[in-house]
């Protein structure tokens, strides 16, 4: 992002602050790896709540962009938000304790990538499980190093990256400095019973991220320009994506300039 945009957005939220506390609204999510509250319908899998979501009801052992079956699934995300949070659920068929041993070819989960401006140079990560001295529930800046990413596995649908054809699939931070602190619940036992194929297992993972890591990117009534959230296991054999779309007139603006206009028009009759 260019320190020009960075600048206008740092603008931007100063003028609302004022504004943001009187549309604090806390949304009813209660964060314990359960989706009861995310209202999801357990044929469709669609969410009553969600601002945002994506459904991807795979089943075969073909994924997108690679192999792995349900274990490596990744079936719905859903993104919700208030003043002071985003709210993420994810649907996915890979239980939190899969052991990640790549050599056995076993894969574990990834990070909550947020990349502003989707140009693949994310901006924070929110930790879904502890790793590289990095703790789930934290949101982290990353560093400028190239060994600040881990990435996936497959350098196109179905091609294995290598020396000459690495992947770009981000799935987790290794370095960065942290933010804020959220938190995270993912959990521990399956269910079935959801969507197409009803015996398949699923986990839920669910997140709160505070929006106030995001500094001018972020005001309360969403993103202020456009974001990429999206979540794979450590081999990426398939990743769920949702984008929200950029708010880009703050909503709290406009009041900010009805209450100057109103000062100013008041100041002009009491003068008359």
């Amino acid at each position: 992002m260019s320190p020009a945009k960075l600048k206008l957005l740092q603008i931007s939220a100063g003028l609302n602050l004022a504004f943001a506390a009187t549309t604090a609204c806390a949304l009813p999510y209660t964060i314990d790896g359960l989706f009861a509250d995310w209202g999801v319908n357990s044929t469709t899998l669609q969410s009553s709540t969600a601002r945002k979501q994506t459904i991807e009801d795979q089943h075969d052992s073909y994924l997108n962009p690679g192999y792995g079956g349900q274990k490596y699934d990744a079936e719905a995300m859903y993104l919700d938000w208030d003043a002071n949070y985003l709210y993420v659920g994810i649907l996915t068929g890979l239980p939190s304790n899969n052991p990640h041993n790549p050599a056995g070819n076993s894969y574990g989960p990834g990070d909550i990538i947020l990349d502003f401006g989707l140009d693949n140079n994310p901006e924070f990560a929110f930790k879904v499980i502890t790793r590289n001295g990095l703790t789930k529930g934290k949101v982290y800046q990353p560093l400028s190093s190239p060994t600040t990413w881990h990435y996936g596995i497959w350098s196109a649908p179905n091609v294995l990256a290598n020396g000459s054809n690495p992947s770009t699939d981000i799935v987790a931070i290794k370095r960065g400095t942290q933010q804020a602190t959220g938190e995270l619940a993912y959990s521990t036992s399956w269910v079935t019973n959801l969507g197409q194929w009803t015996n398949d297992k699923h986990y839920f993972i669910e997140a709160k991220i505070p929006t106030s890591a995001f500094g001018a990117m972020w005001m309360g009534d969403g993103p202020r320009v456009a974001l990429d959230v999206h979540w794979a296991a450590m081999c990426a054999n398939d990743i769920i994506t949702a984008d929200p779309a950029p708010v880009s007139e703050p909503a709290t603006g406009g009041l900010l300039g009805l209450a100057v206009g109103s000062v100013a028009w008041f100041r002009r009759r009491a003068r008359k």
